[in-house]
């Protein structure tokens, strides 16, 4: 091979990869659209309203807990561990800011927390 054949080569090897860096570090991050998640993962237990099993009053840190990681509930189902499915402490508080936005206060059961961190499960089943 001549010397100026592969110059060329390594030019344009450095030049594909700095575009392709450049290109990775602009792309914006996908963004979470809390109102479809909530649709999917989230209204066959907390209904249309997040009127069933969601007290809005609870501390924004058990909920950010519960999402996250699941909580055992007296009655089934359980609240499931969402981590797994991509949700971050700051996706989890766009889905509670979502759930308190469209909270109705219905006569269906919600959730009084605190709950117990050594097993994940209430303190105390106060429903209301």
């Amino acid at each position: 091979m001549k010397p100026s054949f592969v110059l060329i080569l390594a030019l344009i090897l450095v030049a594909t990869c700095f575009v392709s860096a450049v290109t990775r570090a602009g792309a914006q991050p996908q963004s979470f659209d809390a109102t479809d998640f909530y649709k999917r993962e989230c209204l066959g237990c907390h209904g249309s309203k997040s009127q069933k099993k969601f007290n809005p009053d609870a501390p924004e840190a058990q909920m950010i807990d519960a999402i996250l990681h699941g909580l055992v509930m007296e009655t089934p189902p359980d609240m499931p561990a969402f981590t797994e499915k991509g949700i971050n402490e700051e996706k989890a508080k766009a889905l509670i800011s979502y759930m308190k936005s469209i909270h109705e206060d219905a006569s269906s059961t919600t959730v009084s927390l605190p709950i117990d961190p050594a097993n994940r499960s209430m303190k105390s089943g106060l429903l209301k």
